[in-house]
């Protein structure tokens, strides 16, 4: 019946929008850790300049090798390329993160015209060849 399908259509709308929610939610936690990191950086400068220091309880020097990726999200006439937080190469693992962020942006990079299908195809790219890789020296001379 008429109803039926009504039902079944305000399912699927709540679903989608609880997914789309999910992953607004979740790049805005990314961003919040990557400033968190940067204003660690930032604080612990000194203690980096002379030796290491420990973040999340794992050692960081100035050679200390961390990664971001991206994600692209498109919907119509919009598309955006959101960055992850910094991935410590040697703690964290970076790989399924990288891969994450492929799996999202081939959901959800494609729909916007006419950005969409270029920036997911130079965010793949880029996540694919292992993300955007910088030292923490590199990171706190832009500080």
């Amino acid at each position: 019946t008429a109803s039926e399908g009504d039902h079944a259509n305000a399912v699927l709308g709540l679903a989608i929008s609880a997914f789309l929610g999910g992953v607004f939610w979740f790049f805005r936690s990314e961003e919040r850790r990557a400033r968190a990191f940067l204003a660690w950086l930032a604080t612990h400068r000194g203690a980096l300049e002379d030796g290491m220091a420990m973040y999340e309880g794992k050692r960081i020097t100035r050679e200390t090798e961390v990664v971001r990726f991206q994600a692209c999200l498109s919907f119509l006439v919009l598309t955006i390329k959101s960055p992850s937080r910094y991935y410590v190469k040697a703690g964290d693992n970076p790989f399924l993160a990288g891969r994450a962020y492929s799996a999202v942006t081939l959901l959800l990079g494609w729909w916007g015209i006419p950005w969409g299908p270029i920036y997911t195809l130079q965010t793949l790219v880029r996540n694919l060849r292992g993300g955007y890789r910088q030292t923490v020296s590199d990171l706190i001379g832009g500080i």
